[in-house]
């Protein structure tokens, strides 16, 4: 092998780690928000725009190595409910628009949930 596929292969395979540990971290990170926001009807827990703001990086990241989006309802049912992880399946981003799609739909279910934790459930008994 030459210097420049030597060099190309160890770049291509410094680019798949890197790949495979943002996924895992991806659904790592998804899991537990999805576990936080099954309890949103009880208020905001500690940490949550910070785990928001990573998880909204982390799917940005996915989508940059060309993954659609996990939907946040598909990591609520694991993380709250238990759920299987199957659930949590990456697919290889060949339609933009329902990529669009499920990130317009992870920001509707943040927002939902975020006026959910705004409710004050013990004035209202």
């Amino acid at each position: 092998m030459d210097s420049f596929k030597v060099k190309n292969h160890l770049y291509n395979m410094i680019k798949k780690i890197l790949e495979n540990y943002y996924i895992k971290k991806y659904k790592k990170l998804g899991i537990s928000l999805g576990d936080n926001l099954s309890y949103s009807y009880m208020g905001q827990f500690l940490g949550y725009h910070s785990q928001k703001l990573k998880f909204l990086s982390l799917q940005e990241k996915i989508i940059s190595y060309g993954y659609q989006p996990i939907s946040l309802n598909s990591f609520i049912s694991v993380g709250g409910y238990g759920h299987t992880p199957e659930l949590l399946i990456l697919n290889k981003n060949t339609d933009v628009e329902k990529t669009r799609q499920l990130k317009d739909e992870n920001d509707q279910i943040l927002k939902e949930c975020e006026q959910l934790m705004q409710f004050d459930l013990a004035n209202k008994l």
